[in-house]
């Protein structure tokens, strides 16, 4: 039997990892157009005659942004990793590892905070207080918004 080096056993390893990884990615990001599609669906037809940006609803151009840059980082993302493990210079890995990071991590994290974030950003709301009176019983409740 031939002696395996450790360091051939680990660059085995090491690329078996990383196409692995990067499948996962694929596969996810593939995954995740078909969702945003289907629930797109769900949610009826594409233009609307409600106001909007050009007669589509503001549900449907946030699951268009999410659906889009989400897939987009993870398809990224699977790209990212087999050019990561199959290049040989290591000093310049930490450059493209920290621009691919911002594309396929913070770009779509970024997306979901505008578009999903429950908390109201504008000046205008965070000062406002709008009490209504809660019934009930002859109790009387004030609730604040």
């Amino acid at each position: 039997m031939g002696k395996v080096s450790n360091s051939t056993t680990q660059t085995i390893i090491s690329l078996f990892y990383g196409v692995l990884q990067a499948l996962i990615s694929l596969v996810f990001g593939i995954m995740f157009i078909f969702l945003g599609v289907k629930i797109n669906k769900l949610l009826g037809p594409w233009k609307v005659k409600t106001k909007g940006i050009l007669g589509v609803s503001a549900r449907k151009l946030k699951l268009l942004a999410v659906t889009v840059s989400c897939s987009s980082g993870l398809i990224l993302h699977s790209i990212f990793v087999l050019v990561l493990i199959t290049s040989s210079q290591g000093s310049n890995n930490s450059t493209f590892s920290f621009i691919f990071l911002i594309l396929t991590e913070v770009f779509p994290a970024i997306a979901m905070y505008i578009y999903y974030n429950q908390t109201k950003l504008s000046p205008s709301t965070q000062g406002k207080r709008s009490s209504t009176s809660v019934t009930g019983g002859g109790n009387k409740m004030q609730a604040f918004s």
